[in-house]
């Protein structure tokens, strides 16, 4: 029964992520990193730290280079007018409107409370303030764009080692935080719910349609966020050196630093 229940359950979900009849597209080269928005717009982040902003049919919209002396190691596009491009080697986040001009800065190391901080990831929350994880006490904090702290969770229990959480993903009443090796569960105020271990490290993770979709080097994982669930489930295996992200109308395919978007024909 269970040769056959697997691939029937992966034919519903090709089915509803739509990856039958598509057409392929190449939009970058060179390409480091890629994000979307709720509108499907497409950030990409080039190895010379380029932004390449494409709209929803692929059609190159604006390219930008910041200037910055630090790599962009995250992009959050969740408030497409105020994006959150984080600095994590120079411990910096910046905001920009949509074309990616600045309009904040903060430094966590000229900042009197997040001076002491190793920040490793940040995402927007749905307040329109800003999740921040501090590697060093291990805490989940929210904070303004000025650095003050709106809240501060507990530490989170460590076992044989320290958590390396290097995504934060927010879909109230719920905040996951992405770990190498489990996905940790927080709500909105900043209590721990629960934290699920992986049997495969995971490289990253996209929220699409209420599930966690996750991929380590060789296979695809998925949480569903919606059920009560003790264990993160195996999709299958994928190519090396290529990575998957969901739009509303396609998904992207990042194979060997090259960026194809597939949409139905």
């Amino acid at each position: 029964m269970k040769k056959i229940l697997l691939p029937s359950i992966l034919a519903v979900w090709m089915l509803v992520l739509g990856f039958t009849g598509i057409k392929q597209m190449l939009l970058d080269t060179k390409v480091k990193a890629v994000y979307s928005d709720r509108l499907n717009q497409i950030y990409t982040v080039g190895k010379d730290n380029s932004i390449h902003k494409f709209d929803n049919n692929g059609k190159l919209v604006i390219s930008r280079n910041l200037k910055i002396q630090g790599d962009i190691a995250h992009i959050d596009a969740k408030n497409v007018f105020d994006m959150l491009l984080f600095y994590k080697n120079i411990n910096t986040l910046v905001t920009t409107d949509n074309l990616f001009n600045q309009r904040h800065t903060l430094n966590f190391n000229d900042n009197r409370y997040l001076s002491n901080k190793q920040v490793t990831a940040v995402a927007r929350s749905f307040d329109n303030h800003i999740w921040a994880f501090d590697m060093v006490s291990q805490r989940l904090m929210k904070i303004d764009i000025l650095g003050n702290l709106i809240l501060e969770s507990s530490a989170l229990p460590t076992q044989s080692s320290t958590h390396q959480i290097q995504q934060i993903i927010e879909n109230v009443p719920y905040v996951y935080l992405v770990d190498s090796t489990s996905i940790v569960t927080m709500n909105v105020y900043g209590k721990m719910i629960k934290e699920l271990n992986s049997n495969q490290p995971i490289n990253q993770a996209q929220l699409f349609k209420d599930t966690l979709w996750l991929e380590s080097e060789s296979h695809r994982m998925f949480l569903n966020t919606k059920k009560t669930t003790d264990s993160i489930q195996m999709l299958d295996q994928k190519p090396a050196n290529t990575s998957f992200q969901y739009l509303g109308n396609g998904k992207l395919e990042l194979r060997n630093d090259s960026l194809f978007l597939h949409q139905e024909k």
